[in-house]
């Protein structure tokens, strides 16, 4: 992630300096993009994947045990409070 931001980073400043043309910048733009996508994604897939071994024991959680917090008006466990 950091070497594709440090990419698109040169990238930018070579074409500002007139050395680089703007294709270049599209394409680290493009790479910087789809790194953050798959950091999202794997993000995504570790919590699918703790949900499910938490089902696979048999345990379960409320909301009322999260960690205090993060708890507010507006947060992720404030949407989850409305649907327990």
């Amino acid at each position: 992630m950091a070497a594709a931001q440090e990419s698109l980073d040169l990238f930018t400043n070579r074409y500002k300096g007139g050395v680089g043309n703007y294709l270049q910048v599209v394409t680290a733009q493009t790479n910087v993009l789809a790194n953050e996508r798959n950091e999202v994604d794997i993000v995504r897939r570790r919590m699918d994947a703790s949900v499910l071994l938490v089902k696979a024991l048999g345990g379960g959680w409320s909301v009322s045990q999260l960690p205090l917090k993060e708890r507010g008006p507006g947060s992720a466990y404030d949407a989850l409070a409305t649907m327990a």
